[in-house]
């Protein structure tokens, strides 16, 4: 059996789709319609970070012996690690972590808004070694994963305001980008793909996106899944 673990946050988890529209359930259906021989190991969990996921994968994901791991990234994992840099998290962050219906007033009448967070104290010099570091390390995760004959293959996921952005309006958000083009490791940016999609098809990216909110819907997990089956088949196929 051909095995592939996706490490990453909410997005990867699932949140907002059921669990057979996850981005995991979702590519092992588009890459068993080729080989039945292949399983897909959905190791999401919300609110997580890529320092996080990588001990998650040795402590938990390892024995499952996976021939491909995939480490998905985005613009709030700057934001979570400017959060746990600090002894406390925001006030709504407690709420949100244990209350659904919390969450679904924060987001009607508050939303997600990526130009406010950007607001947030973030400095460029903490921005730029926050995304470096995140890199460094995913860098050294995909040695060890090389000593053991396995790939590692990155993944960038943007967020809504992110698309209609072209110019790279938030700088942690380029910094993170520029981090990944000067790395080692092989990535897909599902950034750039979905820019092509919606500014040459004319699509609009709302109807890819829970309203009022920063996550995909299922429409949108959709999509990320048909690029991201098609990257695997033709890296599989180069590597046979």
């Amino acid at each position: 059996e051909y095995r592939i673990a996706i490490l990453g946050d909410s997005f990867i988890e699932g949140y907002g789709a059921g669990d057979d529209s996850t981005i995991a359930k979702l590519i092992e259906n588009k890459l068993q319609t080729s080989s039945k021989n292949i399983s897909v190991i959905n190791a999401g969990i919300s609110a997580s970070n890529p320092f996080y996921e990588i001990k998650l994968y040795k402590n938990k994901i390892e024995k499952y012996a996976p021939d491909l791991v995939l480490i998905a990234i985005n613009a709030n994992d700057i934001m979570d690690l400017e959060y746990y840099s600090h002894n406390s998290l925001p006030v709504h962050e407690y709420f949100s972590a244990f209350s659904h219906i919390y969450r679904v007033f924060y987001a009607y009448f508050v939303g997600y808004n990526l130009s406010i967070q950007h607001r947030n104290k973030h400095t460029a010099t903490k921005s730029k070694n926050y995304n470096f570091e995140i890199i460094k390390q995913i860098e050294l995760f995909k040695i060890d994963l090389e000593k053991q004959n396995k790939k590692l293959l990155l993944i960038y996921l943007p967020l809504k305001e992110e698309i209609y952005n072209k110019k790279n309006k938030y700088k942690y958000v380029t910094f993170l980008q520029d981090a990944m083009k000067l790395s080692e490791i092989e990535y897909i940016d599902i950034k750039k793909e979905f820019q092509d999609i919606f500014y040459l098809k004319l699509k609009s990216v709302e109807s890819y996106y829970i309203e009022n909110d920063i996550h995909n819907n299922t429409k949108g997990y959709n999509l990320i899944a048909n690029i991201l089956a098609k990257k695997i088949e033709e890296k599989r196929e180069h590597t046979q």
